[in-house]
């Protein structure tokens, strides 16, 4: 697909290519999926391997903890090659986590099944390092938040979505599974058991479609680098940064900037995460 766009100095395009941007905006729903099927699974697994709420919670461990790795090492690669390749790489991880849910099953180990989250994480690493600043990149300078902000109303589209795959595929009607289980002799609970980590594969098949859907488009499109040309980044920046810390009131906070990083983490992984992992659980049992 040909590209009647024009790269300029500072990475950014004259106008946007439409079908790319798109593309890359279809890339947020794919770990807003991913991020809500993780509370499913906690619930899950807390019943089917008998966990505490401190085991349990390794799921999101595993899931954060391969994002809270990779994040930099991504933005590395990125940086030797480009964002598609980040992206493609991104979305291999993605499906080789997802693939790696069938082995777990049948082995029915929960450190498996670790594994296969970790895996996922590592790509989605990938994909939320590149996609996020390509989005941003992918046009004129002056649209860049804007073009972001699109991109971003996609991800809830994603959370619905891996929802609506846990409620259909993983949770079964009826009574709980823990209920379920007190009137089953041993040899049936643990045929009971193998029979919901198998309910646990079902949204992850849709998964895998969907990712080799999305990784062929990106091999077959072309798109552009949005990296500055030489050190141009260097000569449009560093005269910013210098009128920026001459204003004495935003001196301060521009030097220190960095921890912003803390508030987020207390609002995102300590709030967001546990209340939404263990209201699941509360609901479901």
């Amino acid at each position: 697909m040909r590209l009647n766009t024009v790269q300029l100095p500072d990475g950014y395009l004259n106008k946007t290519p439409l079908f790319q941007f798109i593309l890359i905006s279809c890339l947020f729903p794919l770990w807003g999926c991913a991020a809500s099927l993780n509370d499913i699974l906690i619930t899950q697994f807390k019943s089917v391997f008998a966990l505490s709420d401190f085991a349990s919670a390794l799921v999101q461990s595993a899931f954060y903890g391969g994002y809270f790795l990779i994040a930099i090492p991504a933005s590395l690669v990125i940086k030797k090659s480009s964002y598609k390749v980040a992206i493609l790489i991104g979305l291999t991880l993605y499906i080789v986590g997802c693939t790696l849910f069938y082995p777990a099953s049948h082995m029915a180990t929960y450190t498996m099944f670790l594994a296969a989250i970790f895996a996922i994480a590592i790509g989605l690493s990938f994909l939320e390092t590149a996609a996020n600043t390509y989005s941003s990149m992918i046009g004129h300078k002056d649209y860049a938040t804007l073009r972001l902000n699109i991109s971003q109303t996609f991800y809830p589209i994603g959370a619905l979505m891996g929802i609506v795959l846990g409620k259909y595929l993983v949770f079964q009607e009826g009574d709980s599974l823990q209920n379920q289980m007190a009137s089953m002799t041993p040899e049936q609970i643990h045929e009971f058991r193998l029979s919901m980590l198998e309910h646990t594969l079902e949204p992850y098949k849709y998964l895998i479609f969907i990712l080799l859907l999305v990784m062929l488009l990106f091999v077959i499109t072309r798109y552009p680098h949005c990296k500055p040309q030489g050190d141009n980044n260097e000569k449009v920046a560093q005269p910013s940064l210098k009128r920026n810390t001459e204003i004495s009131g935003r001196k301060q906070s521009l030097q220190k900037r960095h921890y912003g990083a803390v508030p987020l983490c207390g609002n995102a992984g300590c709030g967001m995460v546990l209340y939404y992992s263990f209201s699941v659980e509360s609901r479901r049992f």
